[in-house]
């Protein structure tokens, strides 16, 4: 080989190799579903922080609700389908931050949460535990969940070619809970079902603005939200959820839930994702 053609040779290679690159780059991420409401692809992350509710509160008020995370971060860990069904996996991380005595900085705690959501090309249902379901990070308390029915026909999102559809719908369900005990005790602390009654109702289009972005025609959804709790071995009536439980969740199709209102009168914004293309 002559040290033309072994330099011929090697542009030939180099422009094999950039035109692999080029075709690497152009191969689109495999969306869990095919679904761009929220592209479920495996890296796909989001981090929500706190900001300030619209609503306001006089202190009193504030201490009587529980203590706000202060960021959330959800990344896409896995992506598995048997059959018409796909599952999710994702990882929750919630920071809060912890005040600390004598004037000094606070500290910061982390919790971190594997919760999940399923799939098919007609609907979109997110595990009770995740910050999607009802905008409440954290999961459960040493509670143990177990026994998730979904109702016919309910679901977290309804799915058409992709996309949200729909104006409003239910995603009604039950499952078990147990109180967790104290490890190295035996007691007994409670057990029973959780019986949930989620009404979803697509109220229209709205701007929202973020530190992220600016989504000109968020789609707003109402999650009102009742039920009862039974528990194991008592007398009289199931505990009802107290009335007026709504959850407002604000969705950019091709980045997800940019903002939310919850019930604990807590709002998070989407600060940052990476989300592949």
């Amino acid at each position: 080989m002559t040290s033309r053609s072994f330099v011929l040779l090697l542009v030939a290679l180099g422009l094999a190799g950039s035109a692999g690159e080029a075709a690497a780059q152009k191969k689109k991420a495999v969306k869990a579903c095919g679904i761009t409401a929220i592209p479920l692809s495996v890296g796909n992350q989001w981090v929500y922080e706190a900001v300030v509710h619209p609503t306001p509160l006089e202190e009193a008020q504030k201490k009587l609700l529980p203590p706000q995370p202060s960021k959330v971060t959800i990344t896409v860990a896995k992506v598995e389908t048997v059959g018409e069904v796909t599952t999710v996996g994702l990882t929750e991380v919630i920071e809060s931050q912890i005040g600390q005595p004598d004037g000094k900085p606070p500290k910061v705690e982390s919790r971190t949460l594997e919760t999940s959501i399923t799939c098919t090309a007609t609907k979109l249902d997110f595990s009770p535990d995740s910050f999607w379901f009802a905008g409440e990070p954290g999961g459960f308390w040493n509670l143990t969940v177990s026994n998730l029915v979904r109702q016919e026909k309910s679901t977290s999102f309804p799915i058409a070619k992709g996309k949200l559809t729909g104006v409003e719908w239910h995603d009604d369900l039950t499952f078990a809970w147990k109180r967790n005990q104290t490890e190295g005790t035996d007691a007994e602390l409670g057990a029973g079902t959780f019986d949930l009654n989620r009404r979803l109702v697509i109220t229209g289009e709205e701007a929202v603005t973020t530190t992220f972005g600016i989504y000109s025609t968020a789609t707003k959804i109402g999650i009102e939200t009742k039920g009862e709790i039974t528990v194991e071995n008592a007398t009289g009536k199931p505990y009802l959820l107290p009335e007026g439980l709504v959850t407002f969740f604000w969705l950019a199709d091709g980045v997800g839930i940019v903002q939310v209102h919850n019930t604990f009168i807590h709002a998070y914004q989407l600060t940052g994702a990476t989300i592949a293309k």
